[in-house]
């Protein structure tokens, strides 16, 4: 059967994103959100997050928000060279660095290891937030769904092979209960059949959707391996230009 959830992603990319995502929140808009464990106003973010709770009709369900493009690496720096920017703690990996980093055999195993710790790192950070956040609803009343962890990422970047080998071998190694990871595969059909349209989609998010169609199959045998239920997207095509048709 067909479930559609409502979902937001990149709480506590910004504050002013954080508090529109706090106004549907409270409303019963969201069924679930995903949080960005790594840039500088994450504290703030979820202070604002743990005060709303108690007005919160139900605690939406929370993903681990993981993020290799903007804000700070959370593993030490000199661990992870390659992810960050030089000189500092920044995260410096687009998405074609990283998919390149997948496709160099000389590279691929050191990047790969430096991506387990900081996906560790940034999985433990939400983690924690998402067990406080269930506490402070359990105290107020307030229900929560969530019994495991959910993972996506910024820019569907888990999807790109190198990171996805990184990603599933942090989940065995440290034994991690996840509920689902979002497996970024979206029909594309029902976008071109609709001409009308077209004007308003970035046409790079087609080549994208194709690229992330790719990398699903990896994905889909994951998650049939490990009897966890499916999770796919819709919103890439239209991302940055969801208007009213």
């Amino acid at each position: 059967m067909l479930k559609t959830d409502i979902h937001a992603d990149d709480y506590a990319l910004t504050v002013n994103t954080s508090k529109d995502m706090l106004s549907c929140m409270l409303q019963g808009q969201l069924d679930s959100i995903s949080i960005v464990p790594n840039m500088s106003c994450f504290d703030a973010c979820m202070e604002l997050f743990y005060q709303a709770i108690p007005q919160m009709p139900f605690l939406p369900k929370i993903s681990v928000h993981l993020d290799f493009v903007e804000g700070h690496c959370l593993a030490p720096a000199d661990e992870v060279p390659l992810l960050v920017k030089e000189g500092s703690s920044l995260m410096g990996l687009a998405w074609g660095g990283l998919f390149m980093l997948s496709y160099l055999p000389w590279k691929r195993g050191a990047v790969k290891v430096q991506l387990k710790k900081e996906i560790k790192a940034q999985i433990e950070r939400v983690h924690g937030a998402v067990n406080h956040a269930m506490d402070i609803a359990r105290r107020h009343g307030v229900s929560s769904g969530q019994e495991k962890i959910r993972i996506d990422s910024h820019q569907h970047a888990h999807m790109i092979p190198v990171v996805w080998g990184a990603l599933t071998e942090v989940i065995a190694e440290e034994h991690y209960q996840v509920e689902y990871i979002r497996n970024s595969k979206e029909a594309l059909g029902v976008f071109v059949s609709e001409t009308s349209l077209w004007k308003t989609y970035r046409p790079v998010n087609f080549i994208k959707n194709r690229l992330l169609s790719l990398y699903s199959h990896a994905a889909d045998r994951y998650m049939r391996e490990h009897h966890m239920e499916q999770m796919y997207l819709w919103g890439l095509v239209m991302s940055g230009y969801m208007d009213y048709d």
